[in-house]
Formats: C-alpha cells, sequence, structure tokens
C-alpha cells in the first residue's frame, strides 16, 4: 500500500510538474517573449536617419572651396598687380608732364604782349603791331594836342592781350577848332580848280619804280591820262593808291600782284582801311581815286 500511495504522489507530482512546464512556456514564455520583445524596441524601430550629417559635410565642403578660391583670386591678383606696378609709373609721369608742357604752350600762345604805340606816326603804330602779331581797330579823334595821323592813346595800353582780342588805336584828325571839308566837299573844289586838259595829253610812263601812277600822291592826274589805262590796269591803278599806304588785299590776285612790287608793304587790315578811306589817303590820293571810278563808270567798267 506504501509504495502504491508513494507511486501515486510520484505521478501526481509529475503531472503537476508538467502542467507547470507548459503554463511556464505558454504563457510565461509568450508573455516575457512579447512584452520583451516589445520592450526592446522591435514595433518602435525607426531607422537612423544621416540626412542632417550628410548636407553639414556639403556645407562644409562648398564653404572650403569658396575659401580656397577666393585665396585663389587674392594670390592671382597681386601677382598680376605686381608684375604690371614697374612699368606703370613712368607711363603716369610722363602723360602728367606732356599735358602740363601742352598746356603751358596753348596758355602762352594763346597771349601776346602788348606794344604800346602811344604817340606814334600811324603808319609806324601799324607796323609795330602787325610785327607783334597784334589785331587792332582805329577810332579817329579830334585832338588839339596831338598832330594829325599820330596816336593819342591806345586800349590796352601795356600787359597781355589774347591773340583774338583786338587793340583800339585812338588817332587824331587834328584840331576840332579847324574848319574841315567832307572828301566829297574837297574833291569838288578840287575838280573846279583843275585846268582844261592840255590838246596834246603827255604819253603815260611807267616809271622805274614799277607803279602805274607813279605820282598819284604828289598830283592829280587828267581824264585823257587815265583813258589811256586798259580796263584791267585801272582796277590795278586804283588800288596801287591803297596799296601805295599799306592796304592788305582779301583778293588774292591783287595781293599777289603787289607783293611782287619792291615799293610794298601791306600792313592794315581791309576792314580797318576800309572803315575811313579818306583818312589814309591825302587830297591828290582822294581826288586820282575818284578820277579813276568816275573813268570807269563812263567807259561802263564799273
Amino acid at each position: 500500500m506504501r509504495e502504491d500511495l508513494e507511486r501515486t504522489q510520484s505521478v501526481n507530482n509529475f503531472d503537476m510538474y508538467q502542467n507547470n512546464q507548459q503554463g511556464y512556456y505558454s504563457s510565461g514564455y509568450q508573455d516575457n517573449y512579447s512584452n520583451n520583445y516589445q520592450d526592446n524596441g522591435y514595433n518602435g524601430y525607426q531607422p537612423q536617419n544621416n540626412g542632417g550629417s550628410n548636407k553639414a559635410i556639403i556645407i562644409v565642403i562648398i564653404i572650403a572651396t569658396v575659401i580656397i578660391l577666393a585665396l585663389g583670386g587674392v594670390v592671382t591678383f597681386f601677382l598680376l598687380n605686381n608684375g604690371k606696378s614697374e612699368p606703370k609709373e613712368p607711363m603716369t609721369t610722363t602723360e602728367v608732364t606732356t599735358t602740363v608742357a601742352a598746356t603751358e604752350a596753348e596758355t602762352q600762345a594763346a597771349t601776346v604782349a602788348v606794344v604800346n604805340v602811344e604817340g606814334a606816326k600811324e603808319k609806324d603804330a601799324y607796323l609795330k603791331l602787325n610785327e607783334a602779331g597784334i589785331s587792332y581797330t582805329v577810332s579817329r579823334q579830334t585832338s588839339d594836342d596831338v598832330a594829325e595821323g599820330y596816336v593819342i592813346s591806345q586800349s590796352p595800353k601795356d600787359g597781355y592781350i589774347k591773340k583774338d582780342e583786338k587793340l583800339t588805336l585812338y588817332i587824331s584828325k587834328g584840331s576840332g577848332k579847324a574848319s574841315s571839308q567832307s572828301s566829297e566837299q574837297a574833291v569838288t573844289a578840287a575838280q573846279s580848280s583843275v585846268t582844261p586838259d592840255p590838246p596834246s595829253p603827255p604819253q603815260r610812263t611807267i616809271s622805274s619804280s614799277d607803279y602805274i601812277l607813279p605820282y598819284a600822291d604828289s598830283r592829280r592826274y587828267t581824264e585823257s591820262e587815265i583813258k589811256t589805262l586798259s580796263k584791267s590796269e585801272m582796277n590795278y591803278a586804283l588800288n596801287e593808291i591803297y596799296a601805295r599806304e599799306g592796304r592788305l588785299f582779301k583778293d588774292q590776285q591783287l595781293q599777289n600782284y603787289f607783293n611782287s612790287k619792291s615799293w610794298y608793304h601791306g600792313y592794315i587790315d581791309p576792314a580797318t582801311f576800309d572803315s575811313d578811306i579818306p583818312a589814309h589817303l591825302n587830297t591828290y590820293e582822294r581826288y586820282n581815286v575818284d578820277l579813276i571810278v568816275r573813268v570807269e563808270k563812263q567807259l561802263g567798267y564799273r
């Protein structure tokens, strides 16, 4: 009996052991496996994200590249600049020197020293101003102190004048108290006092000094004498009277003609001369000018 009880107890104990083992594996193992596996992060596992690290690496590479390129540009600039600096200095100096020299030359060429001709005879004053390269205009005034044909004053009197400016000469017409006749009255009076032409007018003679009218400044020619001249000769004879007094000519043919004469010294600007022709001529010259013009009109030359 005792043995049967022990056997029965052993069998029961074995069954209990098996049941316990099954419960352990069926419930405990599942709980532990499930809970432990979840706790270990299987369901909550996310793949590790390396995007941030990659961006950081790319930014670092870009910054490093920019720095390298910038350094390379700076080095290249200094190398090129140092290589060209030596020839630049003399070029700059030369240009500055040339500019300064050119400016000084232009300043000197733009002005001329004034020549004072106050008290000089009119013709001498013209010659001096022409030699100095000074342009001028003439204003004639009466003067009780300065003889006719002499310079009373000038403006400016000294200093410098620009080459495109004109100096003004004030020339005496003589005393204002003396009675004066107009050029027309003087010519009319001279014509009325002329004696009739001789029956056999003298032949025209050109002097060795190569004048057409060699005595135009010292006697009155006759109409018959003037009519012995050709149309061209009359024109030259008329301008010859002006040329005697230093008139220049705009007509190149006339200018060339008188330049060929040993006696000719042109120095008066045509505009200045023509502004007051009678003032440049004496009584005989004024008479002969009017005579030539009158004959030219009679013959249809003018």
